[in-house]
C-alpha cells in the first residue's frame, strides 16, 4: 500500500488480527458512524447505542480472525454485529421494564429484613463456592455460551451469529455445559458441606 492510499477495511482487520492496535483506531474512524447509526435506529438512545459500538469494536479486536471476506464486507459484518447486539439489549430493557421493581406493591427498596441471617449467608457463601467449581469444570466454549444464554439472556441464534459459530455446535454446547453443571451439582446439600 502506497502511504496517501489508505488501506481498505478488510486489510485493516487482518492488521488488527496481527495486534496492530492503529489498525482498530483505523477501523473505528472508518465505520463508528454508520455502526452508530444502525445502533440509534434500534434502540433509540444514545447511551446504549455508544456502548453497544464499544462492545462491538472489542469484540472485533478479540475476535479478528473470525472475520471471513467471502461471506461478505467488513462493514456489513461489524453492522450484523450491531445489530445483533442492539436487539438484545431492546429485548433486556423490554423484558426488565416488564418487570416491577416492587412486586408487592411496597415502594421501599430496602428494609432491615432483606438481610440475611448468619446460617442463610453461610449457606450462600457455600453454594457460590461449589457452582464456581462446577462452572470451572466447564469447557471455555461451553462456560461462554451459557454466560451468553443466561446472564446476557441471549438466543442460541443470537450467540451462533455473534460466535460465528453453527447453531448446532452452539446447542451442544449448551446442553452439554447444562448435563456437566447438573451432574456436578445434583447432590449438593448445603447441611453437610
Amino acid at each position: 500500500m502506497s502511504p496517501d492510499k489508505p488501506d481498505s477495511s478488510e486489510r485493516l482487520i487482518e492488521r488488527i488480527c496481527r495486534a496492530d492496535e492503529s489498525a482498530l483506531a483505523e477501523l473505528f474512524d472508518r465505520l463508528a458512524d454508520h455502526a452508530y447509526a444502525i445502533a440509534m435506529g434500534i434502540l433509540r438512545n444514545a447511551d446504549d447505542a455508544e456502548e453497544v459500538i464499544n462492545d462491538a469494536f472489542a469484540r472485533v479486536w478479540r475476535q479478528a480472525e473470525r472475520f471471513d471476506p467471502e461471506r461478505g464486507s467488513a462493514a456489513s459484518w461489524i453492522g450484523i454485529m450491531v445489530r445483533s447486539q442492539s436487539l438484545d439489549r431492546l429485548r433486556q430493557r423490554r423484558r426488565h421494564a416488564a418487570q416491577s421493581l416492587h412486586p408487592d406493591g411496597n415502594t421501599e427498596a430496602y428494609s432491615e429484613d432483606d438481610e440475611p441471617w448468619p446460617d442463610q449467608a453461610a449457606e450462600h457463601a457455600s453454594l457460590a463456592r461449589l457452582t464456581r467449581r462446577a462452572l470451572a469444570g466447564l469447557s471455555d466454549a461451553q462456560r461462554q455460551v451459557l454466560s451468553m444464554a443466561y446472564f446476557r439472556d441471549l438466543s442460541h441464534r443470537d450467540i451462533a451469529d455473534m460466535l460465528q459459530l453453527p447453531l448446532g455446535t452452539v446447542k451442544s454446547h449448551c446442553r452439554r455445559g447444562l448435563t456437566r453443571l447438573r451432574r456436578a451439582l445434583v447432590d449438593i446439600d448445603p447441611a453437610r458441606q
